[in-house]
């Protein structure tokens, strides 16, 4: 009977730390333009969008993160890239991205760099091209 009781009491407190990182989670609004990071200079958004720029290193992290790029003309992508940088991606959490006919990452003309994914031990990146009706590419 003790020996359950500290069991319960145990999950209660494992669950009242899970608490935190959900609400943090549901706080992050979905982004539905293109992160330009051709001309950005380093920026945290971390907390409030989801995302990290470092310039001087080239690290995004993306955490909770989720973008739905959809525009007119169906060529935006999610995340637009410098072409000379080698850039390394870290993502934490659950992240999407989402967009329509195009890349989810582009790099501004052509690769001439790197790009590195690299995600914690629990943490998962959905990429995803969505197809639209009325193909205009023919």
């Amino acid at each position: 009977m003790f020996k359950s009781k500290i069991f319960y009491i145990l999950f209660i407190i494992f669950l009242f730390c899970l608490v935190p990182n959900v609400v943090s989670a549901a706080n992050i609004e979905t982004q539905t333009t293109t992160l330009d990071l051709t001309n950005h200079t380093t920026e945290d958004n971390l907390e409030t969008k989801g995302w990290k720029w470092d310039d001087e290193s080239k690290i995004l992290t993306l955490r909770n993160v989720n973008f739905d790029v959809k525009d007119d003309d169906n060529s935006n992508p999610c995340i637009k890239l410098k072409k000379s940088d080698n850039v390394t991606v870290i993502f934490e959490g659950i992240n999407t991205l989402k967009s329509q006919k195009r890349a989810v990452i582009y790099v501004d003309g052509g690769m001439g760099g790197s790009l590195t994914f690299k995600g914690k031990a629990d943490a998962i990146l959905n990429l995803e091209i969505t197809e639209i009706s009325g193909n205009r590419w023919r």
